[in-house]
């Protein structure tokens, strides 16, 4: 800290703040210091800069300071802030600061801070109520701050949290143009009058109509986010005189025609648009218009609502366009502030062509002011009467003629409040719950009397103070009592409503009600409400007769006779011995159904499905649990014991819908339900109360045929073949020889693997037939056999082998040697190249490498060499007639077939 300077602080500190807004804060401080000693209000001061304390300080700079700052006030003692700062400090000693401690000035400083960021948003908030257009001149709001203390913040933050409030802050306008340009004045008015044209943009954007929408004018001239420019004075010249003569368009070109004149550069186009808006502008606000409907105006006739917000907010201020005194009065009327548009009328001498408006605002304020006095008489009487509503209808009327008046609000803080229209009590578990309509601007009292109604928040138990919800639960309700609940409303918590009451009898219900049973008995459960003197069970019956029976001891209830598997209801309430008699509480219930040990059917046995696709299902199931039929996809994931429905339902299961016809015999169940397509396991579940408990699985359905089968005889021996169906099946092939049955099963692979099942000696078989085979947890379903037709046998038989050669550069030569077991006919047969580890099995499965005809006809036999190229092994070459069914061709061993 250098040191301290008396001549320099007097000039910079002394003397500014012994005037002006420093001085009168100062003397404010002052006040509530000696009005409440203990206050910290000099936290809002910059005691720092008031007393030229550095920030950070020592504690021997304050030393110093402390013994040079007394005498400069002293001296200095003819500025009317000396004095003041003086007293401050012993003020300040006599709260017992050190001044000499240097965390004193440090917890200062902090203390400001907060304070000055708490007044800067307050005086902000209510700053804001005064811009209804949400825009500010930067300078303005500057001054107008100062006004409520807020000093020592940076333009910077109070411009940033001023926006935060909703306001923005701009620069001051500097408005050059004063106006319509003087040459161009009756030309606009003529053009202003046709209703086509509501500002100067309709005419100047004639062309170009679908851009008079956010028209930038005061820092940029744009129209739709484009260049809004001198040669568009031309296009809507050109524009105007395509159109159809009318007396509009004739007074538009007479105001382009003008305005190309005037409007030579760019600059001079920004003024005429700026000035004809300020000379619209000035006329609305002088009228009396709100500054909030002539913006909007602005934005609906096509210029941007920032632009706009910023000139009305200039203007409506008194920068720029002139407006009349009795403007401001009929502002102020309009936005409910009677008392200063009368303050205002009252200081203008009206000049003689206002005094006829002077009169008429005159007349108008005196009826507000009346009116307001009626209406606040019409309050304090309904306030005597009783009737708040009526009161409250009365104070705010009179806030809307005069916003400003303080005292209104206080008068209508004191109406109390409406009670809730209504309010239901209901006895739950062992309380009370209360409910009313909730109003979000009110909170709500609860009160509880055993004796009488609550009439006032303080008659009776206050249970719930405060609180904003339409509900409360009474946990500790007294039970076996009649108890009054009221229920007040209070917008502070302090001026209460009337209240809204209800009795109900506190009658708590058993709890915990639990039943168990055997075949023909169960067993009832619970738990008495303490101050309950019994309960009453009634027990209704499937056939609709009640019985009831009064438990006064205990808490159990045993019923016997119960017909096993029957549905029964068991109804319980407790009574208790009040002073008017014997009452109930509500009932609690619960169904029982008589029954034995659950256990799973083992015993479920299928029919095969008759001429009208029925399927009948017995078994022998256990009394007093039901069973349901379930079909799974045949190899699912079927627990052993015990399911529950969402495991059943995520193995594929559905539940089997039964049809009419079925019932129950003695021990046995029988159920009909059409069959369904493919094969399923048929599951009973029995429910009980953890879910299911599994039975015995049965396969149901049929497997699928095969398709397109062919039986040929070649030579003794017989080939059949078929088109498998979809599925991991097995094949099985039976016929009769010499009258002895045979038969054979045949897997996917083994078929493939031998091109078709070859049955030696089978030319002369009878009763040839083929069946799809399925098993399912060795259990094993068979379709209906297919019988099969034998082919006429072939007059001619070829065999042939394969040779497969390559050679040192890797390339694949395939000879084909055929013999005929007869000469003089030529055989077509294609040469079939298949790559994989699965041989050929007809002319269409693999590559086509060569139509091979066979010539027989000077011979029996015939050879081909066919070049291959390269082929990646391992590959296949089979040898097919082409669709020569009288040929039998022979293939040679699969070995030879294979490269």
């Amino acid at each position: 800290m250098a040191g301290f300077d008396a001549k320099k602080y007097r000039d910079t500190v002394l003397k500014p703040t012994s005037k002006g807004e420093g001085y009168e804060q100062l003397r404010e401080v002052l006040a509530e210091l000696r009005q409440d000693p203990d206050s910290t209000s000099y936290a809002r001061l910059d005691l720092n800069v008031l007393y030229d304390i550095p920030s950070p300080v020592k504690a021997e700079e304050l030393k110093g300071w402390k013994a040079q700052i007394v005498p400069a006030l002293n001296k200095a003692g003819q500025l009317p802030s000396a004095p003041l700062l003086k007293a401050l400090l012993e003020l300040l000693e006599k709260q017992g600061h050190v001044l000499t401690d240097p965390s004193f000035w440090g917890r200062l400083q902090e203390q400001r801070q907060k304070r000055v960021r708490t007044d800067l948003e307050e005086g902000l908030r209510k700053l804001r109520a005064e811009y209804p257009l949400g825009f500010v001149e930067s300078g303005e709001l500057l001054s107008r701050l100062q006004t409520v203390g807020v000093a020592g913040v940076t333009d910077k933050s109070i411009f940033h949290i001023a926006g935060e409030q909703g306001l923005q802050v701009f620069t001051k306008l500097q408005l050059d143009a004063t106006g319509v340009p003087e040459k161009l004045k009756s030309v606009w008015r003529a053009a202003a009058r046709n209703p086509e044209y509501r500002s100067v943009l309709d005419l100047l954007l004639l062309h170009r109509s679908g851009d008079i929408k956010d028209v930038r004018f005061l820092d940029e001239l744009t129209a739709g986010g484009k260049p809004f420019t001198v040669a568009d004075i031309d296009a809507a010249r050109r524009q105007s005189e395509r159109g159809q003569d009318t007396d509009a368009l004739q007074d538009a070109q007479k105001f382009l025609g003008a305005a190309k004149d005037i409007a030579v550069s760019q600059t001079d186009l920004q003024q005429l648009v700026l000035g004809t808006v300020m000379d619209w502008v000035g006329a609305q606000l002088g009228r009396g218009k709100p500054k909030l409907e002539v913006r909007d105006d602005l934005v609906r006739r096509g210029f941007h609502v920032d632009d706009t917000s910023r000139l009305v907010s200039t203007l409506s201020s008194g920068t720029g366009a002139a407006r009349t005194g009795l403007g401001t009065v009929r502002d102020k009327l309009s936005e409910g502030l009677l008392a200063e548009a009368s303050a205002a009328l009252t200081s203008i001498v009206p000049a003689e062509d206002e005094e006829n408006e002077y009169g008429i605002l005159t007349a108008r304020i005196a009826e507000l002011t009346d009116k307001k006095k009626a209406l606040l008489q019409r309050y304090h009487q309904a306030m005597e009467a009783g009737d708040f509503p009526a009161a409250l209808t009365a104070v705010t009327d009179a806030m809307r003629i005069d916003q400003a008046d303080d005292r209104l609000a206080s008068l209508q803080d004191a109406v109390p409040p409406a009670a809730p229209s209504s309010l239901t009590l209901r006895v739950e578990s062992a309380g009370v719950m209360l409910r009313w309509p909730q109003a979000d601007s009110l909170v709500y009292t609860v009160v509880r009397d055993e004796g009488r109604a609550p009439a006032t928040p303080q008659d009776g138990k206050i249970l719930a103070a405060g609180i904003r919800a339409g509900s409360y639960r009474d946990a500790a309700a007294p039970a076996g009592r009649s108890v009054s609940y009221a229920v007040f409303a209070s917008r502070d918590g302090t001026v209460f409503s009337g209240p809204r009451t209800d009795t109900i009898a506190v009658l708590p219900a058993p709890s915990d009600l639990a039943a168990s049973s055997a075949p023909t008995s169960a067993l009832i459960t619970w738990s008495r409400p303490s101050h309950a003197a019994g309960v009453v069970v009634t027990r209704l019956g499937p056939d609709g007769n009640s019985i009831e029976t009064e438990v006064s001891t205990g808490s159990t209830f045993r019923a016997t006779g119960l017909k096993t598997g029957a549905s029964y209801r068991f109804s319980v309430k407790a009574y208790y011995l009040l002073p008017d008699g014997r009452k109930f509480s509500e009932a609690v219930s619960i169904v029982v159904v008589p029954r034995g040990e659950a256990s799973a059917v083992t015993d479920l046995l299928l029919t095969s499905p008759d001429s009208d696709g029925v399927v009948r299902a017995t078994w022998s199931g256990p009394d007093g649990f039901d069973v349901e039929l379930w079909r799974f996809p045949p190899l699912s994931e079927v627990p052993e014991h015990r399911m529950s429905l969402q495991q059943a339902k995520a193995s594929g299961g559905q539940a089997i819908q039964p049809l009419p016809g079925g019932g129950k015999s003695g021990t046995q169940t029988r159920v009909l339900f059409r069959a369904f397509p493919g094969i399923n396991t048929v599951v009973p579940l029995t429910v009980d109360d953890e879910g299911f408990l599994v039975g015995n699985r049965v396969l149901s359905g049929s497997a699928p045929q095969p398709t397109a089968v062919v039986a040929e005889a070649f030579g003794d021996d017989l080939r059949v073949s078929w088109e498998w169906p979809q599925g991991d099946y097995i094949m099985e092939v039976a016929w009769k020889l010499d009258g002895v049955p045979r038969t054979r099963r045949v897997t996917r692979a083994r078929y493939r693997a031998d091109g078709g099942v070859k049955i030696v000696n089978g030319a002369a078989a009878d009763g040839l037939t083929i069946a799809t085979v399925i098993t399912v947890d060795d259990e094993r379903l068979t379709s209906t056999p297919l019988p099969v037709p034998l082919q006429a046998r072939s007059r001619l038989t070829i065999h042939y082998e394969v040779r497969i050669k390559r050679s040192f550069t890797g390339n694949v030569t395939c000879v084909v040697s055929a013999e005929s077991s007869a000469a003089g006919s030529t055989v077509d047969t294609d040469l079939i190249l298949k790559e994989g580890k699965i041989m050929p099995t007809s002319s269409t499965d693999g590559k086509l490498i060569e139509h091979l005809a066979l010539d027989f006809t000077t011979g029996t036999s015939s050879r081909h060499e066919i070049p291959l190229g390269k082929v990646k092994s391992p590959f296949w070459l089979s040898l097919f007639t082409q669709g020569n069914g009288e040929t039998n061709l022979i293939a040679p061993p699969t070995s030879q077939l294979k490269g």
